[in-house]
């Protein structure tokens, strides 16, 4: 066996037990009583960032949510000089078919798992660095289904941190750390480039091919639960 296929099933292990607290409920059976709307907030990353915790990031883009979803979670390697990148991409093809309680019990997009050195992500860190990742979470903003938005959740050194970006207030084609993610990603799903579309006043009535719910921004992170 490998080293790199003993470092695999070591990960593996360790997202399905919870030895590392992170890298996303997609392999975690127990992460799977986790909501979308606590995943997205990363209420789980939040828990276990401590004084000793791995770093850890959690990237959730919404290209309007009927149409694309991505997330990407990045976890310290505990056992490597590196980290381990964990990419989803879901379309429309799959996502009406998702539980919004249970996220990842019915995941049907692309998963890609693969590890990345220190360098990339490193890289990561200073890409949101550069997008505004480091300021105050934008408390009151509204992320609606039907925008784009990308929110970050992280773990350094810990110290939890959040922030969200979405149209048309945040130009996301200039985000800095969207070209580095989409080329760490090997999951074969094209992303869905944000477009300048018009934003009536939300809408919650059900309607078919259609969901409609929003989340409102803390001070760091999400306020608990999603308005329909």
């Amino acid at each position: 066996m490998s080293k790199l296929q003993k470092l695999l099933n070591f990960a593996a292990l360790a997202l399905v037990f919870g030895c590392t607290g992170q890298g996303g409920p997609v392999l975690n059976p127990v992460g799977r009583t986790l909501t979308w709307f606590s995943y997205v907030g990363g209420a789980d990353l939040r828990a276990a960032c401590q004084p000793g915790a791995a770093d850890a990031l959690r990237f959730v883009y919404n290209g309007r949510y009927t149409d694309q979803v991505r997330t990407y979670d990045v976890t310290t390697d505990p056992v490597g000089p590196g980290a381990i990148f964990l990419a989803r991409a879901n379309d429309r093809s799959n996502i009406l078919a998702l539980n919004l309680s249970d996220p990842f019990g019915t995941w049907r997009g692309a998963v890609y798992q693969h590890f990345i050195s220190l360098p990339e992500r490193d890289a990561l860190w200073q890409a949101l660095a550069a997008s505004g990742f480091n300021r105050p979470a934008p408390s009151g903003l509204y992320l609606r289904s039907d925008a784009y938005y990308w929110t970050v959740s992280a773990c350094r050194q810990g110290v939890f941190h959040f922030y969200a970006w979405q149209e048309p207030g945040d130009d996301l084609t200039e985000l800095a750390f969207v070209p580095v993610l989409l080329n760490l990603d090997k999951t074969g799903v094209d992303y869905n480039v944000p477009r300048d579309i018009p934003l009536g006043p939300f809408d919650p009535a059900p309607r078919a091919h259609y969901v409609a719910f929003q989340l409102e921004v803390g001070n760091n992170g999400l306020i608990a639960g999603p308005s329909f």
